[in-house]
C-alpha cells in the first residue's frame, strides 16, 4: 500500500508543493506535529525509542543521478547538477514510517574522506550528528494537501520536512516524508483530520 517508491519519489519532485520556515506566517503547526517535523535532533534516535529498539533502514534507491530542481536550489548548485540519492524507508516493528530521500553532491564525497555511497541498512543521522560535524541548518516542512494526485492511495494529507547539513560551504539535502503508518503509532490520524475540518 505504501510501498511505493516511485510515489513518494512523484511527492519529493512535486513542483506545486511550498516548503515553509517555522517563522513564516500561516507556518503555525499543532504542537504534536511540530514536535517531530521541527525537532533538530536525530529522527533515527526518536524513531529507536519509539519503535521499543525495533527499527531498522530499508534501502530503496542508491545512485548517482540528476537531483531535482528545488534539491538543486536548495543545494546552491547549478540546475541538471548530479550527486548521490540514497532513497530509504525508516521502519518501525516491521512497518515503513519515514520516507526519506538524501542528496550528497559530488564535492561532499571528496570533502569527508569517507564514502558515503556504500551505507547499505545503516543510517546516515550518526555521521552527520557526529563524526562528520555538520551543522544543521533551518528546518522547513510542508503538507502535500492533494495525495491523490501524487498517486498516493490514501486521501490523507502527508507532512514532510527537509532541512541542509552545512559543513563548510558544502551541504547534504536530506528530506523526510511522515507516512499514515507513523501518525498511527504515535496517536497522529486524529491531530490530521482535525487540520482538514
Amino acid at each position: 500500500m505504501f510501498d511505493n517508491i516511485r510515489n513518494h519519489r512523484t511527492l519529493c519532485a512535486d513542483p506545486h508543493v511550498q516548503w515553509q520556515l517555522a517563522g513564516q506566517p500561516g507556518a503555525g503547526l499543532e504542537a504534536s506535529v511540530a514536535d517531530y517535523l521541527l525537532d533538530p535532533g536525530s529522527l533515527t534516535q526518536r524513531l529507536v525509542e519509539i519503535s521499543g529498539g525495533r527499527f531498522a533502514i530499508t534501502p530503496l534507491y542508491e545512485r548517482e543521478d540528476v537531483l531535482l530542481d528545488s534539491e538543486c536550489t536548495a543545494l546552491q548548485l547549478p540546475a541538471g547538477s548530479r550527486g548521490w540519492i540514497r532513497e530509504i524507508y525508516l521502519t518501525g516493528q516491521g512497518v515503513p514510517w519515514v520516507f526519506a530521500r538524501t542528496v550528497i553532491p559530488a564535492a561532499v564525497q571528496q570533502m569527508t574522506g569517507q564514502d558515503l555511497r556504500t551505507l547499505g541498512d545503516q543510517p546516515i543521522g550518526p555521521l552527520l550528528f557526529g563524526d562528520l560535524d555538520f551543522r544543521r541548518g533551518p528546518i522547513e516542512f510542508c503538507r502535500y494537501e492533494d495525495s491523490a494526485r501524487n498517486g498516493q492511495l490514501t486521501a490523507s494529507p502527508l507532512w514532510a520536512r527537509r532541512s541542509r547539513f552545512e559543513r563548510g560551504d558544502l551541504g547534504i539535502l536530506v528530506s523526510e516524508v511522515f507516512l499514515p503508518t507513523f501518525w498511527a503509532k504515535v496517536d497522529g490520524p486524529a491531530i490530521l483530520e482535525k487540520r482538514r475540518a
